[in-house]
């Protein structure tokens, strides 16, 4: 099937890339042309790649948005999978807005998921058993 290249064709990949991958459109959406065409016309055209830039940007907000709804829902249950998804987040904001915000996401990022972890509710301490460590020699060590 062969897709027409349009400026309306450019300006919906750019609107889907604002709330998704390029790699998931061109998996998901039947209405667009492969990966390595829209590459090959980013690479082509300095506007469209320009547009695809700001919208990638504009998908790392989105991201991070998303990210920080999962950090007020936070459990005991779920805080790795929320500290790997802080993780990602840091690491395309470093890639892909370092240039407009700088290393402050960075650093709020990573305060808000180091505050939310070490406090933990008050009910899961009382039903958590006290434990000692054990050391070899079995001496208590304090």
């Amino acid at each position: 099937m062969t897709i027409k290249w349009t400026p309306e064709l450019e300006n919906s990949i750019v609107e889907r890339m604002l709330t998704r991958s390029l790699r998931k459109i061109c998996e998901q959406d039947n209405d667009v042309p492969d990966r390595i065409t829209i590459q090959r016309h980013i690479t082509q055209s300095e506007e469209f790649a320009t547009k695809c830039a700001r919208a990638r940007q504009q998908h790392a907000l989105h991201r991070l948005e998303e990210i920080e709804d999962d950090l007020d829902s936070i459990t005991p249950e779920n805080a790795k999978a929320v500290q790997v998804k802080v993780g990602f987040a840091q690491w395309l904001a470093e890639r892909l807005l370092s240039k407009d915000y700088g290393n402050k996401m960075d650093h709020t990022m990573e305060l808000s998921i180091k505050t939310v972890l070490v406090a933990a509710p008050a009910k899961t301490l009382a039903l958590r058993p006290a434990s000692q460590p054990v050391f070899e020699d079995d001496e208590p060590h304090i």
